[in-house]
């Protein structure tokens, strides 16, 4: 029989599985969507020099802290800085020199002033407008500094992450291993061929799950269709962890004479974590460890096994590279549709959204197209006996 679990009390059962993490050096630009094993420090400062943030002037501060467009300030100048260049010279008061964006600011420089409030007049420029000290420049070792912390151990890597590393040279880092994972659909009714029977249905789960999976940045090595016999589908899970850190299956997880999946996990020593989900659909799930790998068993019908694993994933994923769970992103919309919840179970409906609106939509958890339309779900707590038309909804995107 079940123990059903609510959301939370699975996110904390999963938050309690430990599993070893292998790594890896790979090179910075080839990291994207890794885990990083170590803390990086810097080695340079940046930028390495001031430089200024926009076109135009350097100035002396006391030159400009009053100028307006009745009272300009006319200043000498002294010549302009070449882009890549460094120069020698060095700011006196009464002078200006030409800078553009990112360019070297010669010594002493105490503000940029932007080439739109000056007018240069031969071998002298007017300012028409007060700056303040060191206003349109970055000075050296303001961005980063050295031996300071870069990058966290635990990050992951993203465009952004490469870029601060390479502002670096850090050009080889090391990483924790992507998690493998291996799908199995099972079913008498399940078949990947071009003709089918009356009874059979083509194989869906296999193909989301691992499409989903794929999304996240992580790879399937194995996929397979079992019918429903219980030592090919024992072998075929043992040959999962054999193969992958993560065992995914949909189909078999519920109470029925043919749901072999409990009794398989059991068979083998697995240590069950959850069999039971209070969730509408995805009430048949089954969490479970072995041998410091993961097994995830969905429900056979393809939405709930898709809902359940928008769910799960993120959870298994947030645990195995320490990432803190936070919150969903959402969008707020107004429903246009009563929504009834009567389960007993936190209800994940399905919506499709317009400009300001939510629009439930109706399905059974066995359908297809549904699914597909969707743009994304509410949550109706287990609690409510539903939401009424006009309520302000929190819509949550579909993961994919």
């Amino acid at each position: 029989m079940f123990n059903v679990k609510t959301l939370e009390e699975t996110q904390q059962i999963i938050s309690n599985i430990e599993f070893p993490l292998k790594t890896h050096q790979t090179k910075t630009i080839e990291a994207l969507g890794y885990y990083i094993s170590e803390d990086i420090k810097s080695t340079e400062e940046v930028p390495a020099f001031n430089k200024s943030t926009v076109d135009g002037y350097a100035c002396k501060y006391d030159d400009v802290k009053l100028t307006s467009e009745g009272s300009p300030a006319l200043l000498k100048l002294m010549g302009k800085v070449e882009m890549g260049q460094a120069t020698k010279s060095t700011l006196q008061s009464g002078e200006a020199y030409y800078v553009p964006t990112g360019g070297f600011l010669p010594s002493g420089t105490e503000v940029m002033v932007m080439i739109e409030h000056t007018e240069p007049l031969n071998n002298e420029v007017l300012i028409y407008k007060k700056h303040s000290k060191n206003q349109n420049m970055i000075l050296r070792g303001q961005d980063i500094k050295i031996n300071e912390i870069l990058v966290d151990k635990n990050t992951k890597v993203t465009p952004r992450v490469i870029g601060a590393l390479m502002s670096q040279n850090v050009k080889v880092i090391n990483v924790y291993n992507k998690l493998i994972f291996s799908v199995i659909s099972t079913g008498d009714e399940i078949v990947d061929q071009e003709t089918i029977k009356l009874g059979q249905v083509r194989d869906i789960n296999t193909h989301t799950v691992s499409s989903f999976i794929e999304t996240k940045g992580y790879k399937t090595l194995n996929k397979s269709i079992i019918q429903d016999d219980y030592d090919r589908y024992k072998n075929e899970i043992v040959n999962g962890f054999n193969n992958s850190d993560v065992v995914i299956s949909s189909g078999g997880s519920s109470v029925g004479e043919k749901d072999y999946t409990f009794r398989i996990l059991e068979d083998i020593g697995a240590n069950i974590l959850l069999h039971g989900l209070n969730l509408k659909p995805g009430k048949p799930t089954i969490i479970a460890t072995y041998k410091n790998k993961i097994f995830i068993g969905l429900p056979g019908h393809p939405m709930s096994a898709y809902m359940v694993l928008q769910f799960i994933l993120d959870m298994v994923l947030d645990t195995v590279y320490k990432q803190q769970s936070l919150p969903k992103p959402y969008i707020e919309l107004t429903l246009t549709e009563n929504v009834h919840n009567h389960s007993g179970r936190t209800l994940a409906q399905l919506v499709n959204i317009d400009f300001n609106s939510a629009t439930p939509l109706h399905f059974k958890s066995a359908m297809v197209k549904v699914l597909k339309d969707a743009y994304g779900y509410i949550i109706v707590d287990q609690n409510s006996e539903g939401l009424y038309k006009g309520e302000t909804v929190k819509v949550y995107k579909l993961g994919d």
